[in-house]
């Protein structure tokens, strides 16, 4: 997994790790937290993975055997929450892995975004809010780019209505 996403997605070198997400209420039985933090929530902090779940999440273990966390919450992203238990419920393992949704670029920050990466990488499912978007294996023209955009969009509802946060510029 490590070098598919590293290859068809991030391209970018082989080494470089990836994150987990963690149902927080699971995390002292995948990792030693020996004191935790509230860093743990922000992936702000490498974990080391318990010597019983070694080689079960290969693509997020560094090579030190440890792991960048976000510990997740119910209350505060019940969404993700809930896909976490799902993934869990098929596999036995409480955690996906996370990273930064971007190419070679800055990070996405809007659906449009979203979709052109998606397409630019040749990702084929998106979920977009709680939408399931599927490329199919055909490449889109323009006008069914900016139909499935706007599509997107409208089926996003309130995530739509959301300020669209721009990178960070300097002068």
């Amino acid at each position: 997994m490590v070098h598919t996403l590293n290859d068809k997605v991030k391209h970018r070198e082989f080494f470089r790790p990836f994150a987990a997400s963690v149902l927080s209420e699971k995390a002292d039985e995948w990792f030693e937290i020996p004191t935790p933090s509230p860093a743990d929530s922000f992936m702000l902090c490498a974990r080391r993975i318990r010597k019983d779940k070694i080689g079960r999440i290969p693509a997020v273990t560094h090579v030190d055997g440890t792991c960048r966390i976000q510990r997740v919450h119910r209350e505060t992203n019940p969404l993700f929450h809930r896909l976490i238990c799902e993934f869990e419920m098929i596999t036995g393992v409480p955690a996906v892995l996370n990273t930064s949704f971007n190419d070679r670029e800055p990070i996405i920050c809007s659906p449009e975004d979203a979709i052109r990466t998606c397409l630019k990488a040749g990702i084929r499912y998106l979920v977009l809010g709680e939408s399931l978007v599927d490329f199919g294996e055909e490449e889109l023209t323009e006008e069914q780019l900016s139909e499935l955009i706007a599509d997107s969009i409208v089926n996003l509802g309130e995530f739509a209505q959301v300020p669209v946060m721009r990178p960070f510029m300097s002068r």
